[in-house]
Parts: structure tokens; sequence; C-alpha cells
């Protein structure tokens, strides 16, 4: 474990899934929850770069998965949906950083909230993670009116949203998103 970051004992065990876990931010924050104990599916379009996510997680001693699919595509996300659930157990955590910038990043956020929050929702337990450029900023008064819905289900919604984009690092991103899905968040984090 990196010695820069905190250890949440929350994490492990959970399930969690990130779209977009197979590069960049989203690879480096599938290693962060591995390392802290979490059984990670990496969920993505490139077969290849999933296997090699899952092997260094694996080689590390972690626990996780690849699952192909297309987050722009909502058959291919309630597929991944039940391939996480029958393998690994109900979701806790969503990391929803696949699509891009913008527009589309924000509509593949939102078909990956639709495919998996349901589940999180009957069980009035975890939290949802998006990842925005401030360029995308204009769609995100949908978010802050699903994070109310979800919030009042029990489900925490979270936007990481650095400006300039370049301002955090994937290993930035990776320890935020380690202490949103912890339990440390949830006391000192509300929805109003």
């Amino acid at each position: 474990m990196d010695a820069n970051v905190a250890i949440y004992p929350d994490l492990e065990g959970k399930v969690v899934v990130i779209t977009g876990g197979a590069r960049g931010a989203g690879a480096c924050t599938a290693r962060a929850f591995a390392a802290q104990g979490a059984l990670v599916a990496s969920v993505g379009p490139d077969e290849r770069a999933l296997e090699d996510v899952v092997a260094l997680i694996t080689a590390s001693g972690g626990s996780a998965i690849g699952v192909a699919a297309d987050v722009t595509h909502p058959a291919a996300l309630f597929e991944a949906a039940s391939q996480v659930k029958d393998l690994l157990g109900p979701v806790d955590v969503l990391a929803a950083f696949a699509g891009g910038r913008a527009a589309s990043g924000l509509t593949s956020a939102f078909l990956t909230i639709r495919a998996f929050a349901p589940d999180m929702t009957r069980r009035g337990a975890g939290a949802i993670l998006t990842l925005s450029s401030s360029t995308g900023r204009g769609g995100q008064d949908g978010l802050v009116t699903l994070a109310t819905d979800l919030g009042s289900r029990g489900v925490r919604l979270h936007c990481l949203t650095p400006a300039p984009p370049e301002a955090l690092s994937p290993a930035g991103i990776a320890r935020a998103s380690l202490y949103l899905a912890s339990e440390a968040a949830a006391a000192h984090l509300t929805v109003s």
C-alpha cells in the first residue's frame, strides 16, 4: 500500500465497480480499491487492457475481475451489472468514470448509474462516484437532482470535477474516490 494513501477498513470486502477501469484514473482507482481489500470489477470495452489491470491487481494480492462492456450501450451495462452481481455480489460502490468529456461523458454516467443503482437503492446503501471535466458542468444540474433522489434512498452520489481537468492526477482521483466511498465521508457529508 502506498504510504500516501489512507487506510479505510470499511472498504474491505466491498464490491466496487469502476467503468473506465482499464486505463488512466480508472485503472489507478481500481488498484487503490483492491489495495484496501475491496472486490473490484473493472468495466470497459478493451478486453486486453482489462486483463492487464486484473493481472496487476491479483499479482499484488488483490481481488478483481474484468467485465467487457461499452458504457454507451444500455443493454451492455445491464448485462455487466448482472455479471458483477453473479460473480462478486451486490455492488457497494460504483465509480462511473468512463465516457469521455462533456455531454457524452454525462450520458454514459447516467446510463451506468441507471444500470447499477437499482440494486443499491433496494438495499438502501452505497456510494456512486462520477468524474467530470469542468467543461461538462452544464449537465451537472441533473446530477444534483439525481444525488438528491438517490440520497433519499440511502445512496450517496459524488461528482469529482477537477478544474482544470489536469489539476488532479490519477493517483489524486483514486485517493479522493477512496475517501468519498468510505464511511468517513458518509459521516461528514450530507445532501441538503
